[in-house]
């Protein structure tokens, strides 16, 4: 065998090649010698008549290359050539993949930022290979009863199966900072406090989201509280807050971003302005999501149906932050206003890890027992080693 430069104009396509390339497959193949080089040479026989690289041909000329590596394969005879053009196709479709180890490299891949696209596997078979979503034993978005005499108290932390949670005020810096110490989080992903006002009448005011306003004095927030913990931090918000989370990034120099929950159902407003049926999600931070993924995840606008209003405010669907989930983290997720833990939930769909904060005991039990109902599972009291039922 012999390796050498031949020109792309000199090289000869099989006559009788049965072995098909799409437009895109050939696209693909260009991509990968723009990142790679040219590091599988054309095969030919002495001719320059090609025995394998007919896909490599012609991504050399969608890209414009002049000359190629090729090897000379001498000392076969015609009937060898022709089996050997056909099972340097063949044998390697005969080959497969062990999914566990090939997603752990693909996400390691994702984590150093790389376009898994160039990896040449579809959408879907990304999507299935990394979030083979689990399905629960209760819906999605299922929420229960708030309880008047919760279990958990602060400083309580619970273990839920590979998910950790703090009934605490996640405006302890120290006490995040020691939290998170030992996992490398690449996304913020957290609902904090809109500023609201409850003042008004009719369906609005009867909603649990207003009393909540109201029992728990957040009618006003300052997102400059709020300290990036993350690459990426998102939160979600409303249109009064834009500004303030605008001039969030620009005090820490990071950049930003701004996205859209549009809501569907959303009750009529009957005072002659426009609907509240957009939430405004800031990203700020790193904007460069995870590479490779459906492309429809990757819209500014999410539309779904409209969060669940329930005794502890608006429950987000899972659905959405499965998205953002999707889009930007590595293994880890860290919430500091867990809520109902919709955040949680997506990350057990998903087989992230959720790290969260939330400082009102009533939220606390709803977040363990929406995962216990939803798992089949029990949540451990870190501290005593109990089990959540048993305290």
């Amino acid at each position: 065998m012999e390796l050498l430069k031949k020109k792309v104009s000199e090289l000869i396509p099989y006559v009788n090649n049965s072995r098909t390339h799409s437009e895109e497959q050939i696209t693909q193949i260009a991509s990968s010698i723009k990142e790679f080089g040219f590091t599988n040479p054309i095969l030919i026989e002495q001719d320059n008549t090609i025995i394998a690289g007919h896909g490599r041909l012609l991504a050399s000329k969608k890209l414009g290359l002049d000359e190629v590596p090729c090897i000379v394969i001498s000392g076969l005879t015609k009937t060898q050539i022709k089996a050997l053009i056909i099972a340097d196709n063949q044998l390697a479709l005969n080959a497969g993949w062990d999914l566990e180890k090939l997603s752990v490299e693909i996400e390691g891949l994702q984590e150093d930022s790389f376009d898994i696209k160039l990896l040449g596997f579809d959408d879907k078979f990304i999507d299935d290979l990394l979030y083979d979503e689990k399905q629960g034993l209760t819906d999605d978005d299922a929420v229960p009863e708030v309880k008047e005499n919760p279990k958990s108290k602060l400083g309580d932390i619970f273990i839920l199966g590979n998910h950790k949670i703090v009934c605490e005020n996640s405006f302890n810096e120290d006490l995040v900072g020691s939290f998170i110490s030992n996992i490398e989080n690449k996304l913020t992903f957290t609902d904090p406090p809109y500023e609201l006002t409850t003042k008004g009448g009719g369906i609005l005011k009867e909603a649990n989201s207003m009393k909540q306003i109201e029992v728990n004095n957040v009618s006003k927030f300052e997102p400059s509280q709020l300290k990036l913990y993350s690459k990426t931090n998102i939160y979600f918000h409303n249109k009064p807050l834009i500004k303030k989370y605008i001039e969030l990034a620009e005090n820490n120099n990071k950049s930003f971003d701004l996205c859209f929950y549009k809501k569907e159902n959303v009750a009529p407003n009957y005072g002659g302005h426009m609907m509240t049926d957009v939430e405004y999600i800031s990203i700020i931070g790193d904007q460069c999501p995870n590479k490779g993924l459906d492309k429809n995840l990757y819209s500014k606008l999410y539309v779904g149906k409209k969060d669940n209003d329930n005794k502890l405010s608006y429950s987000k669907p899972v659905e959405l932050c499965e998205k953002y989930i999707k889009l930007y983290a590595n293994k880890y997720v860290l919430d500091l206003f867990l809520g109902s833990g919709s955040t949680l939930i997506a990350c057990e769909k998903l087989n992230k890890i959720c790290y969260g904060f939330e400082h009102n005991p009533q939220f606390v039990d709803v977040i363990i027992l929406r995962w216990q109902q939803y798992t089949g599972k029990e949540a451990i009291h870190e501290q005593s080693g109990k089990t959540y039922n048993s305290i």
